[in-house]
């Protein structure tokens, strides 16, 4: 049995996180923490970590529909909203929390006809979303607190809540508040619509405790419709503490602590194995995904491996080869200035000029002569004493023959008649000295004297 519920665990992750590829890679935000081993040169293989922060559900104690939790709940750690600090609050059956706790006990009223702006219902709360939801058709409402001061988070789950009216419906999301930042987050996994109850209405957003300000995510108020598949949306007060921002964020609701991680190749969406370590040989830069279960979803973190950026500098800092030529054409030979940019600097440089000529360590900036005309690969070796080493090549061509020659108009002519020299030359960026003989001369390309 504990095989079969590991192998359905692992599809579930699968199938999920291939809907998240294309809308989350590179948004970078996550409840898993992850890490790359440092290797030596020439090493191909390397071990990734992953470190889980997640929760351990307690109940709500909510069993009825409509309803504030009778408990009132402790925070962990003090949260400011709207300019009030708070340790304690209450948690809401029908998707909210919120910080009167005089309301314990209380019903909650599931009736949606305004926006959040003013709303009684739901004044002093955190909404994510709202909505009328029925536990007792299925479902769990619970928290914890996770973390570490200062950086605890406050974490509300409502999983697989059925819809009221639409009882096989259901609605899965989590109102995460972070201490120190004082930020609140919903991250909505499934959320449809139960059109035949309340229109579908739904909210999700902040309202302070004299419903005099409040702020919703887009699209997300009366009397919009909506449906979600793992939306997340962060509410930021300002310095004041008087209003908050909203921003869509990515997809990162905590996962259950007792989960295992899961390693996908981001790209392909293979399934590479689970545990909090994997090893791994990319032959070129490759992002990984590690996953986690939550509830009733998934959260999830992205890693990008470049092997050759991993070299530690117990196994040899690792050197990038680099260099640029300015080429010198000569009557007799030609040279070539070689300008070496390799990094770090100082380490051992080994030319080979491509001529035959023995293999040259003496400067790190050489000049070099070819007797012979012609097209050289000119290879830099570069390395250091810890074994690592990189090699780059650059070409150069020398072809520049000069041949001088000319005819005359007539090989022989009376005294002061004008004769024409044709030049007949070959050769690239010609200029042109004629000497007549009799000490004159020119330095056009086709005279006449």
């Amino acid at each position: 049995m504990r095989l079969v519920m590991k192998i359905n665990f692992t599809t579930k992750v699968a199938l999920v996180l291939c809907v998240l590829f294309s809308s989350f890679l590179g948004k970078g935000y996550s409840q898993i923490t992850l890490g790359v081993d440092s290797v030596n040169c020439g090493v191909t293989s390397t071990t990734m970590h992953a470190s889980l922060l997640g929760e351990t559900p307690i109940s709500s104690g909510i069993t009825v529909d409509d309803q504030w939790s009778t408990a009132v709940i402790p925070i962990g750690f003090s949260f400011n909203f709207y300019g009030t600090s708070y340790t304690r609050c209450i948690i809401g059956g029908n998707g909210a929390i919120c910080f009167d706790t005089s309301l314990a006990g209380s019903g909650f009223g599931w009736s949606i006809t305004s926006v959040l702006l003013g709303n009684a219902t739901v004044k002093n709360c955190v909404c994510g979303p709202w909505c009328d939801i029925d536990v007792v058709y299925g479902g769990t409402i619970t928290y914890s607190t996770v973390g570490t001061a200062p950086n605890r988070k406050f974490v509300v789950s409502f999983c697989h809540d059925a819809m009221f009216s639409c009882t096989t419906q259901w609605t899965t999301s989590q109102i995460v508040l972070y201490e120190t930042s004082n930020i609140a987050e919903t991250h909505i996994a499934h959320k449809t619509v139960c059109s035949t109850w309340n229109n579908g209405y739904a909210i999700v957003g902040v309202q302070n405790a004299a419903g005099t300000a409040a702020t919703a995510a887009p699209g997300r108020d009366f009397p919009s419709v909506w449906t979600a598949t793992n939306e997340s949306w962060q509410f930021t007060p300002n310095a004041s503490f008087s209003a908050y921002s909203v921003s869509s964020i990515g997809f990162a609701p905590v996962p259950l602590a007792s989960s295992a991680t899961y390693w996908f190749d981001s790209s392909t969406g293979a399934f590479l194995g689970t545990g909090p370590t994997l090893a791994v040989s990319p032959a070129t830069p490759t992002t990984y995904i590690a996953a986690a279960l939550g509830c009733d979803d998934t959260s999830y973190s992205f890693i990008h491996v470049d092997m050759s950026s991993l070299v530690s500098s117990s196994g040899g800092t690792r050197v990038v080869a680099d260099f640029t030529l300015e080429p010198h054409p000569g009557c007799i030979a030609d040279t070539v200035f070689l300008f070496n940019n390799s990094t770090p600097p100082g380490n051992t440089s080994v030319w080979d000029y491509g001529d035959g000529s023995p293999l040259d360590s003496s400067a790190t900036n050489p000049r070099h002569i070819y007797a012979v005309q012609g097209t050289y690969t000119i290879h830099l070796l570069y390395h250091n004493s810890g074994g690592c080493q990189d090699t780059i090549s650059l070409p150069v061509t020398f072809n520049h023959s000069v041949t001088s020659s000319f005819t005359a108009s007539a090989p022989s002519v009376c005294l002061g008649a004008p004769v024409t020299f044709t030049n007949t030359s070959t050769g690239g960026g010609l200029t042109y000295s004629w000497s007549f003989g009799d000490g004159t001369t020119s330095t056009d390309a086709n005279p006449v004297h």
